[in-house]
Order: structure tokens, then sequence, then C-alpha cells
């Protein structure tokens, strides 16, 4: 069906078009034209697949005559342009304040919700492209529910979620959490099966055990630390 054909991807630098240009590269299409705006990531992706059968162009599908000249004797098309992931940001009340004040501005793309329920925040995470946290709770989530997370703090208080890779920890530098961000997704396509689900995370009969340690432990640091008489 596609040998010696012509395919254009509108959008070829980014994530979708590079899952359809990794499908066809192997097969007997004749040419493959790659159109965007990013000529970096067409650089890149030049240097990445050295093959002549991958041509570029550099356009905005919004121009009439850069994609005119694009899809000059084209037999199909994989329309990739401008579809986005949409960053869902559940914002505090006060922090949304906060931020209105600073006067910053966001992507018209992002989209600003109060602050979730607990049940429908893991439905939103479970779902997620990438979930994007400082939540002292994101490796347990992260690794029970398995998705791909960045956790933007410098610091953590999950040592066995680190040890299995888990998550990634960027900091707050832009780049690195681009970077983090880019690693995650690219490995959770790779091997969707990995890292494997913490041990500490998935014991059985949790409550019991919470009860004896409380029981056993109450009067003891009572006794110990406060000094109290029991």
């Amino acid at each position: 069906m596609f040998k010696d054909k012509t395919l254009l991807i509108t959008g070829g630098t980014g994530s979708f078009g590079n899952a359809v240009l990794r499908r066809f590269i192997g097969t007997d299409i004749g040419e493959i034209r790659i159109f965007s705006r990013d000529e970096k990531k067409q650089d890149d992706m030049r240097t990445e697949y050295k093959s002549n059968k991958i041509k570029f162009f550099v356009g905005d599908v919004r121009n009439y005559n850069s994609i005119d000249f694009a899809m000059k004797d084209v037999d199909y098309v994989f329309h990739a342009a401008a579809l986005k992931q949409v960053p869902i940001i559940s914002t505090h009340p006060r922090t949304r304040k906060k931020l209105e004040s600073k006067d910053f501005e966001f992507n018209n793309l992002a989209e600003f919700m109060k602050p979730l329920g607990f049940a429908d925040y893991i439905k939103l995470q479970s779902n997620a492209f990438c979930t994007v946290s400082d939540s002292g709770t994101i490796t347990e989530e992260a690794s029970l529910l398995r998705f791909p997370a960045v956790t933007i703090r410098q610091a953590h208080e999950r040592p066995e979620g680190m040890d299995e890779g888990t998550l990634i920890m960027s900091g707050l530098n832009p780049q690195d959490i681009t970077d983090a961000v880019d690693c995650v997704i690219e490995q959770a396509k790779r091997n969707p099966e990995e890292p494997r689900a913490v041990s500490d995370y998935t014991a059985e009969c949790v409550s019991q055990k919470v009860v004896r340690i409380i029981m056993s432990y109450t009067k003891y640091i009572r006794r110990t630390v406060w000094r109290d008489d029991v």
C-alpha cells in the first residue's frame, strides 16, 4: 500500500509525529517528509536517523504557502501538528492568588483547576501523560498506579522509591524538569512494566501491623521521650 509512496507528517518533530516516523521508517515507503516549525528538533532527527528517505520542511501549518510547498506530490498525510498534552494544574486558591499578584504569564494551554478530591486526583494522575508534582506521596502513587512521574522537590523522604527508580527528582530548574519528563516518558514507552512496584508499598495486612505498632510504642515513647508517669 505504501510502497514507493510519499508521506507527509505535519508536526513531525513532536511525540506523535516521532511515533509515526518510527512506524514507517523501516518500511518500503519512498519518502517521509517531516514538517514542523522546530529547526533544532529537525536537526536532532536528521542526526539520529541519518536516512535519505527523510526530508525536512520548516514551516507552520497556519501558513498556506509553506504547507502547500510541502504537500507537492504527497500521497498520504499524518496531521500531527498542534496535537498537544494540555497541562492541568491542581491549584490551591492561595497559590493561584499569589501567582496572579506576581503577574506571571502562562501558556494559554495550561488549565488551572481548583484543588481536587483524592479520588479525582488519583484518576487524573493515572490517566496523565506525565505527573510533575511536589507532593510528598507522589512516589507511592507513581509506584502503585504505574504512571510516569517527576518530583520537583530538591530532597525526598522516600529512599525505597528512589532505589527502585520509581521517578526522577528534578529540582526546580526548568531544563532539568523538561529532561526528566522526556526521560520517564521515553522509558515508559520502551518498557511499561518497569520500574517494579516498591515491595514496601505492597505489604499486606498493613492496618493490623499499624495497630500493633501503636499499641507497642505509645506508652514506651511517653515514658522514655516525654517522661510521663504511665
